[in-house]
């Protein structure tokens, strides 16, 4: 079997041909010195950098693409020698973030890092807490914090024909899914942050919006939006995660969804009570947000 043969694109100081005499080469480290000084080497490393500022990452997919992804960037680096120059790694991450949702987040958790290795673990971060990020589209479960309860609808009809709202059991059932809506039915690939995000909440099962004129049902032909509030942090520019600790607010008005061990009756059956209620914050406000599905 032939030892394979350099095929011209993939640079690596052994392959270059260097075919004229330098003189007074004593050492290793002086001779790759010297073939650094060949143009060609000069073209590759150019050729690196475009490919860098060339490249995007892609969140959608899986099946080892961040693997891949990762191997190809600090390779590009190697060969454009840019391992020991930190300010260029970060330009070309903040490049390949540009004008996604996570450009943002990058710039405040990298300005400060001076370390190749620090760098790239805070970017595995970045990457592992948006795979956790609630986005238009994700279906998830709201579990009351201090009951234990999940937000739940079943086909029970109340008032006016609407479906009844309830905290239900202290696990999620199919009943107790609702998907992150918006009025456009593209929901694109939006992650939703405390600052400006308006949703609707849409019952998985019946396709029903969260209503809040009356604290026990939902309805099919209502828009109404509502806000999440970080009830731990006071920072409204942070994406919301799946596990945060949040109030859901009305976006036109001041009313919260809370909820507590009052119950009531429909027919035979009992059911803990959810309201929409004055904005008054405290522990009956809060609900933990748990991604199901993104």
């Amino acid at each position: 079997m032939e030892p394979p043969k350099y095929d011209g694109f993939i640079q690596r100081i052994g392959f270059n041909k260097f075919d004229y005499f330098v003189p007074q080469l004593n050492t290793i480290e002086e001779l790759i010195e010297a073939l650094k000084q060949d143009i060609f080497f000069k073209v590759y490393k150019n050729d690196a950098k475009r490919k860098l500022s060339s490249m995007r990452y892609m969140f959608e997919k899986d099946d080892g693409y961040h693997i891949k992804f990762m191997k190809e960037f600090l390779s590009l680096c190697y060969d454009a020698e840019l391992i020991n120059e930190i300010s260029e790694v970060k330009k070309y991450l903040n490049k390949i973030l540009k004008n996604s949702l996570l450009e943002e987040l990058f710039a405040d958790k990298f300005e400060n890092i001076k370390s190749l290795d620090i760098l790239v673990n805070k970017f595995e971060e970045i990457i592992l807490e948006q795979n956790q990020m609630i986005k238009y589209g994700s279906c998830v479960a709201l579990r009351h914090v201090a009951t234990g309860k999940y937000l739940t609808s079943i086909d029970t009809t109340y008032q006016n024909n609407y479906s009844l709202v309830f905290a239900g059991k202290n696990l999620p059932t199919s009943d107790s899914l609702w998907i992150i809506g918006t009025e456009n039915s593209d929901y694109g690939d939006n992650i939703i942050n405390y600052r400006d995000s308006r949703i609707l909440l849409l019952h998985k099962i019946t396709n029903k919006k969260l209503d809040y004129i009356d604290g026990r049902c939902v309805t099919s032909f209502v828009n109404y939006h509502w806000r999440f509030r970080n009830s731990k942090s006071k920072e409204k520019r942070s994406f919301v995660k799946s596990q945060d600790i949040i109030n859901i607010h009305i976006d036109h008005g001041k009313s919260v969804v809370r909820s507590h061990e009052i119950t009531f009756k429909v027919g035979n059956e009992t059911f803990q009570e959810v309201a929409y209620l004055e904005e008054r914050i405290g522990g009956n406000d809060e609900w933990c947000i748990e991604l199901i599905i993104n």
